[in-house]
Protein backbone atom coordinates (compact mmCIF):
# COMPACT_ATOMS: atom_id res chain seq x y z
CA UNK A 1 0.00 0.00 0.00
CA UNK A 2 1.28 3.42 -0.92
CA UNK A 3 1.57 6.00 1.90
CA UNK A 4 -0.87 8.95 1.93
CA UNK A 5 0.95 12.20 1.34
CA UNK A 6 -0.52 15.44 2.71
CA UNK A 7 -4.03 16.04 4.15
CA UNK A 8 -7.29 14.77 2.76
CA UNK A 9 -9.50 17.68 1.65
CA UNK A 10 -12.92 17.85 3.28
CA UNK A 11 -15.93 17.83 0.90
CA UNK A 12 -17.50 20.78 2.81
CA UNK A 13 -16.67 24.20 4.20
CA UNK A 14 -17.03 25.45 7.76
CA UNK A 15 -18.69 28.86 8.10
CA UNK A 16 -20.49 30.93 10.72
CA UNK A 17 -23.43 33.14 9.68
CA UNK A 18 -24.68 35.81 12.06
CA UNK A 19 -28.45 36.15 12.32
CA UNK A 20 -29.12 39.67 11.06
CA UNK A 21 -32.89 39.84 11.45
CA UNK A 22 -35.70 40.70 9.08
CA UNK A 23 -35.40 42.13 5.59
CA UNK A 24 -38.57 42.39 3.49
CA UNK A 25 -36.85 44.02 0.51
CA UNK A 26 -35.26 42.45 -2.56
CA UNK A 27 -31.78 43.35 -1.29
CA UNK A 28 -31.24 40.57 1.23
CA UNK A 29 -27.84 40.04 2.78
CA UNK A 30 -26.42 36.80 4.09
CA UNK A 31 -27.95 36.15 7.51
CA UNK A 32 -31.19 38.09 6.89
CA UNK A 33 -34.65 36.56 6.45
CA UNK A 34 -37.33 37.74 3.98
CA UNK A 35 -40.04 36.08 6.10
CA UNK A 36 -40.10 35.43 9.81
CA UNK A 37 -42.30 34.30 12.68
CA UNK A 38 -41.62 34.68 16.43
CA UNK A 39 -37.88 35.34 16.32
CA UNK A 40 -35.77 37.87 18.23
CA UNK A 41 -32.21 39.15 18.79
CA UNK A 42 -31.86 38.01 22.41
CA UNK A 43 -29.10 35.52 21.57
CA UNK A 44 -27.43 37.58 18.86
CA UNK A 45 -25.53 36.62 16.73
CA UNK A 46 -27.43 33.33 17.06
CA UNK A 47 -31.00 32.82 15.95
CA UNK A 48 -33.51 32.44 18.80
CA UNK A 49 -37.27 32.41 19.42
CA UNK A 50 -38.98 35.33 21.15
CA UNK A 51 -39.85 34.90 24.85
CA UNK A 52 -43.33 33.75 25.79
CA UNK A 53 -46.35 35.93 26.60
CA UNK A 54 -48.78 35.57 29.47
CA UNK A 55 -52.54 36.23 29.19
CA UNK A 56 -53.41 38.58 32.06
CA UNK A 57 -57.07 39.33 31.28
CA UNK A 58 -59.62 39.39 28.47
CA UNK A 59 -61.62 42.58 27.95
CA UNK A 60 -65.05 42.73 26.35
CA UNK A 61 -64.49 46.03 24.52
CA UNK A 62 -60.82 47.15 24.75
CA UNK A 63 -60.21 50.88 24.30
CA UNK A 64 -57.08 52.03 26.16
CA UNK A 65 -54.22 50.92 28.43
CA UNK A 66 -51.91 52.75 30.86
CA UNK A 67 -49.57 51.94 33.75
CA UNK A 68 -48.33 53.91 36.73
CA UNK A 69 -46.67 53.15 40.08
CA UNK A 70 -47.06 49.39 39.93
CA UNK A 71 -50.67 49.44 38.72
CA UNK A 72 -52.30 48.70 35.39
CA UNK A 73 -55.39 50.57 34.25
CA UNK A 74 -57.50 50.31 31.14
CA UNK A 75 -60.76 51.34 29.53
CA UNK A 76 -63.13 48.46 28.78
CA UNK A 77 -66.09 49.82 26.86
CA UNK A 78 -67.06 52.84 28.97
CA UNK A 79 -65.53 51.59 32.24
CA UNK A 80 -62.28 53.00 33.59
CA UNK A 81 -60.66 50.10 35.45
CA UNK A 82 -57.78 50.69 37.89
CA UNK A 83 -55.94 47.72 39.41
CA UNK A 84 -58.80 45.39 38.48
CA UNK A 85 -61.65 47.54 39.89
CA UNK A 86 -63.98 49.90 38.00
CA UNK A 87 -63.47 53.46 39.24
CA UNK A 88 -65.52 55.58 36.82
CA UNK A 89 -67.30 55.94 33.50
CA UNK A 90 -65.93 57.47 30.31
CA UNK A 91 -67.06 57.57 26.70
CA UNK A 92 -66.15 54.71 24.37
CA UNK A 93 -63.19 55.33 22.08
CA UNK A 94 -59.44 55.90 22.08
CA UNK A 95 -57.90 57.66 25.06
CA UNK A 96 -54.76 59.57 25.87
CA UNK A 97 -53.83 59.08 29.54
CA UNK A 98 -51.03 60.73 31.52
CA UNK A 99 -50.03 60.86 35.19
CA UNK A 100 -49.77 64.21 36.96
CA UNK A 101 -49.13 64.48 40.71
CA UNK A 102 -50.54 60.96 41.27
CA UNK A 103 -53.64 61.77 39.24
CA UNK A 104 -54.44 59.84 36.07
CA UNK A 105 -55.77 62.34 33.51
CA UNK A 106 -58.02 60.92 30.79
CA UNK A 107 -58.54 62.77 27.50
CA UNK A 108 -60.50 63.67 25.44
CA UNK A 109 -63.02 62.97 28.23
CA UNK A 110 -61.49 65.53 30.63
CA UNK A 111 -61.69 63.11 33.56
CA UNK A 112 -59.23 62.33 36.35
CA UNK A 113 -58.65 59.57 38.87
CA UNK A 114 -56.69 60.32 42.03
CA UNK A 115 -54.66 57.21 42.89
CA UNK A 116 -54.32 58.25 46.56
CA UNK A 117 -57.87 59.26 47.51
CA UNK A 118 -59.67 57.11 44.93
CA UNK A 119 -61.60 60.15 43.65
CA UNK A 120 -62.90 60.07 40.06
CA UNK A 121 -64.07 63.38 38.63
CA UNK A 122 -64.03 66.09 35.98
CA UNK A 123 -61.15 68.25 34.81
CA UNK A 124 -62.66 71.71 34.71
CA UNK A 125 -66.36 72.54 34.91
CA UNK A 126 -68.16 70.41 32.27
CA UNK A 127 -70.93 73.05 32.11
CA UNK A 128 -68.52 75.71 30.88
CA UNK A 129 -66.97 76.22 27.45
CA UNK A 130 -63.33 77.24 27.10
CA UNK A 131 -62.09 79.94 27.68
CA UNK A 132 -64.73 80.60 30.34
CA UNK A 133 -63.20 80.74 33.81
CA UNK A 134 -63.00 77.25 35.30
CA UNK A 135 -63.34 75.44 31.97
CA UNK A 136 -60.93 73.00 30.32
CA UNK A 137 -60.18 73.11 26.57
CA UNK A 138 -60.93 70.17 24.32
CA UNK A 139 -57.70 68.22 23.73
CA UNK A 140 -56.98 64.96 21.93
CA UNK A 141 -53.31 64.56 22.87
CA UNK A 142 -51.65 65.42 26.18
CA UNK A 143 -48.24 65.07 27.79
CA UNK A 144 -46.51 66.26 30.98
CA UNK A 145 -43.35 68.33 31.43
CA UNK A 146 -42.00 70.71 34.09
CA UNK A 147 -45.01 70.47 36.43
CA UNK A 148 -47.49 71.32 33.67
CA UNK A 149 -49.92 69.35 31.55
CA UNK A 150 -49.61 70.18 27.84
CA UNK A 151 -52.17 69.38 25.19
CA UNK A 152 -53.30 70.15 21.67
CA UNK A 153 -56.28 69.98 19.36
CA UNK A 154 -56.80 71.44 15.92
CA UNK A 155 -54.19 74.17 15.50
CA UNK A 156 -53.96 75.16 19.18
CA UNK A 157 -51.49 74.26 21.94
CA UNK A 158 -52.51 74.57 25.59
CA UNK A 159 -50.91 74.15 29.00
CA UNK A 160 -52.39 74.33 32.47
CA UNK A 161 -51.42 76.64 35.30
CA UNK A 162 -48.15 75.60 36.93
CA UNK A 163 -48.87 72.63 39.19
CA UNK A 164 -52.67 72.75 38.73
CA UNK A 165 -54.34 70.55 36.10
CA UNK A 166 -57.71 72.07 37.02
CA UNK A 167 -56.81 75.60 35.89
CA UNK A 168 -56.50 76.26 32.15
CA UNK A 169 -58.00 79.75 32.00
CA UNK A 170 -55.71 81.92 34.15
CA UNK A 171 -53.87 83.07 31.03
CA UNK A 172 -51.02 85.55 31.41
CA UNK A 173 -47.27 86.04 31.28
CA UNK A 174 -46.36 85.25 34.89
CA UNK A 175 -44.41 82.08 35.68
CA UNK A 176 -47.42 80.29 37.11
CA UNK A 177 -50.02 81.22 34.49
CA UNK A 178 -51.75 78.98 31.99
CA UNK A 179 -50.93 79.33 28.30
CA UNK A 180 -52.51 78.88 24.87
CA UNK A 181 -51.26 79.61 21.36
CA UNK A 182 -52.45 78.99 17.81
CA UNK A 183 -49.90 77.55 15.37
CA UNK A 184 -50.40 78.55 11.75
CA UNK A 185 -48.61 75.66 10.00
CA UNK A 186 -50.69 73.54 7.65
CA UNK A 187 -52.97 70.89 9.12
CA UNK A 188 -54.18 69.95 12.58
CA UNK A 189 -52.14 68.48 15.38
CA UNK A 190 -52.02 64.68 15.46
CA UNK A 191 -49.89 64.10 18.54
CA UNK A 192 -47.73 65.39 21.39
CA UNK A 193 -44.89 64.07 23.54
CA UNK A 194 -42.21 65.21 25.97
CA UNK A 195 -38.60 64.70 25.00
CA UNK A 196 -35.57 66.04 26.81
CA UNK A 197 -36.28 69.52 28.13
CA UNK A 198 -39.04 70.42 25.71
CA UNK A 199 -42.44 69.38 24.37
CA UNK A 200 -42.96 68.23 20.80
CA UNK A 201 -46.23 68.72 18.93
CA UNK A 202 -46.85 66.83 15.70
CA UNK A 203 -48.77 67.50 12.55
CA UNK A 204 -48.74 65.19 9.55
CA UNK A 205 -45.82 66.95 7.86
CA UNK A 206 -44.11 69.07 10.49
CA UNK A 207 -42.90 68.74 14.07
CA UNK A 208 -42.97 71.75 16.38
CA UNK A 209 -40.88 72.07 19.54
CA UNK A 210 -41.84 74.35 22.41
CA UNK A 211 -39.08 75.84 24.53
CA UNK A 212 -39.13 78.12 27.58
CA UNK A 213 -39.95 77.98 31.28
CA UNK A 214 -42.85 80.47 31.57
CA UNK A 215 -45.54 81.94 29.31
CA UNK A 216 -43.54 85.13 28.71
CA UNK A 217 -40.74 83.20 26.98
CA UNK A 218 -42.51 80.13 25.59
CA UNK A 219 -41.51 79.74 21.92
CA UNK A 220 -42.94 77.33 19.36
CA UNK A 221 -40.38 76.48 16.69
CA UNK A 222 -40.39 74.35 13.55
CA UNK A 223 -38.09 71.44 14.39
CA UNK A 224 -38.16 69.55 11.08
CA UNK A 225 -40.40 68.88 8.09
CA UNK A 226 -41.58 65.50 9.25
CA UNK A 227 -44.53 64.71 11.46
CA UNK A 228 -46.15 61.48 12.58
CA UNK A 229 -48.85 59.24 11.13
CA UNK A 230 -49.96 57.93 14.51
CA UNK A 231 -49.34 59.46 17.94
CA UNK A 232 -49.33 55.94 19.42
CA UNK A 233 -46.15 55.21 17.43
CA UNK A 234 -44.15 57.83 19.36
CA UNK A 235 -41.96 56.25 22.02
CA UNK A 236 -38.67 57.13 23.71
CA UNK A 237 -36.19 54.23 23.81
CA UNK A 238 -32.67 54.55 25.22
CA UNK A 239 -32.84 58.38 24.98
CA UNK A 240 -33.92 58.15 21.31
CA UNK A 241 -37.38 59.24 20.11
CA UNK A 242 -38.98 56.79 17.69
CA UNK A 243 -42.03 57.54 15.52
CA UNK A 244 -43.78 56.47 12.32
CA UNK A 245 -44.06 58.83 9.37
CA UNK A 246 -44.71 58.54 5.63
CA UNK A 247 -41.16 57.37 4.89
CA UNK A 248 -41.19 54.78 7.70
CA UNK A 249 -39.88 54.62 11.25
CA UNK A 250 -37.73 57.59 12.25
CA UNK A 251 -35.34 58.10 15.16
CA UNK A 252 -34.74 61.57 16.56
CA UNK A 253 -31.98 62.62 18.95
CA UNK A 254 -31.76 66.26 17.92
CA UNK A 255 -31.08 67.72 14.49
CA UNK A 256 -32.75 65.78 11.69
CA UNK A 257 -34.52 62.45 12.23
CA UNK A 258 -33.02 59.31 10.70
CA UNK A 259 -35.14 56.70 8.88
CA UNK A 260 -34.29 53.20 10.15
CA UNK A 261 -37.01 51.00 8.64
CA UNK A 262 -35.87 50.38 5.06
CA UNK A 263 -35.69 46.65 5.81
CA UNK A 264 -39.44 46.53 6.48
CA UNK A 265 -39.91 46.84 2.74
CA UNK A 266 -43.29 48.62 2.52
CA UNK A 267 -45.32 51.64 3.56
CA UNK A 268 -47.59 51.56 6.60
CA UNK A 269 -50.74 53.49 7.44
CA UNK A 270 -50.53 53.40 11.24
CA UNK A 271 -48.55 51.97 14.12
CA UNK A 272 -48.82 51.46 17.87
CA UNK A 273 -45.59 51.31 19.88
CA UNK A 274 -44.28 50.19 23.25
CA UNK A 275 -40.87 49.67 24.82
CA UNK A 276 -39.05 47.88 27.63
CA UNK A 277 -36.27 50.46 27.52
CA UNK A 278 -34.24 48.59 24.92
CA UNK A 279 -36.65 47.24 22.31
CA UNK A 280 -39.13 49.25 20.25
CA UNK A 281 -42.28 47.15 19.77
CA UNK A 282 -44.38 48.34 16.84
CA UNK A 283 -47.73 46.89 15.75
CA UNK A 284 -47.97 48.08 12.15
CA UNK A 285 -50.96 48.22 9.80
CA UNK A 286 -50.31 48.33 6.06
CA UNK A 287 -53.93 48.83 4.99
CA UNK A 288 -54.81 45.14 4.90
CA UNK A 289 -53.02 43.32 7.72
CA UNK A 290 -51.27 43.86 11.05
CA UNK A 291 -47.76 42.74 11.95
CA UNK A 292 -45.76 43.12 15.15
CA UNK A 293 -42.19 44.18 14.43
CA UNK A 294 -39.49 44.70 17.06
CA UNK A 295 -36.42 46.89 16.69
CA UNK A 296 -33.56 46.02 19.03
CA UNK A 297 -31.81 49.31 19.78
CA UNK A 298 -28.66 47.54 21.00
CA UNK A 299 -28.05 45.55 17.83
CA UNK A 300 -29.99 47.83 15.43
CA UNK A 301 -31.90 44.90 13.98
CA UNK A 302 -35.56 44.34 13.06
CA UNK A 303 -37.45 41.15 13.82
CA UNK A 304 -41.00 40.11 12.98
CA UNK A 305 -42.87 38.34 15.75
CA UNK A 306 -46.45 37.76 14.52
CA UNK A 307 -49.66 39.49 13.39
CA UNK A 308 -50.61 40.98 16.76
CA UNK A 309 -53.07 43.89 16.43
CA UNK A 310 -52.30 46.08 19.44
CA UNK A 311 -54.52 48.98 20.53
CA UNK A 312 -52.09 50.31 23.13
CA UNK A 313 -48.91 49.28 24.97
CA UNK A 314 -47.87 50.02 28.55
CA UNK A 315 -44.70 49.33 30.54
CA UNK A 316 -44.88 48.24 34.17
CA UNK A 317 -41.96 47.11 36.37
CA UNK A 318 -39.82 46.50 33.28
CA UNK A 319 -42.45 44.36 31.53
CA UNK A 320 -44.27 45.32 28.34
CA UNK A 321 -48.04 44.86 28.32
CA UNK A 322 -50.14 44.87 25.15
CA UNK A 323 -53.90 45.45 24.93
CA UNK A 324 -55.02 43.78 21.72
CA UNK A 325 -58.01 44.38 19.48
CA UNK A 326 -59.41 40.93 20.33
CA UNK A 327 -59.58 41.95 24.01
CA UNK A 328 -56.52 40.05 25.23
CA UNK A 329 -54.24 41.80 27.69
CA UNK A 330 -50.80 40.21 27.29
CA UNK A 331 -47.67 40.44 29.41
CA UNK A 332 -44.54 40.02 27.29
CA UNK A 333 -41.53 37.96 28.39
CA UNK A 334 -43.66 36.13 30.96
CA UNK A 335 -45.51 32.86 31.37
Amino acid sequence: MLPIVGKIKKPYMDSVISFLGYNGTANIELGEMPEMLNLCADEFPCISPRPSRELIATLADPQALYAFSGKLMYVDGTSFVYDGATKGTVTAGKKCMVEFQKNILIFPDKKFYNTVSGTFGDIGDPAKIYPETGSCPDMDYVTVLNNRVWGCKGKTIYCCKLGDFQDWTKLGVDAGDAFAVDVASEGDFVGASSYGNHVQFYKKDVTHELFGDKPSNFQVQDAYKKGVLDNNSVKEVSAMLFSLWRDGVNVYTGGQPLTISLNLGKDYASGVAGSDGRKYYLSLYDGSEYNLFVYDSHYKLWHKEDNLNVIQFATLDGYVYALCADGKLLKFNSG
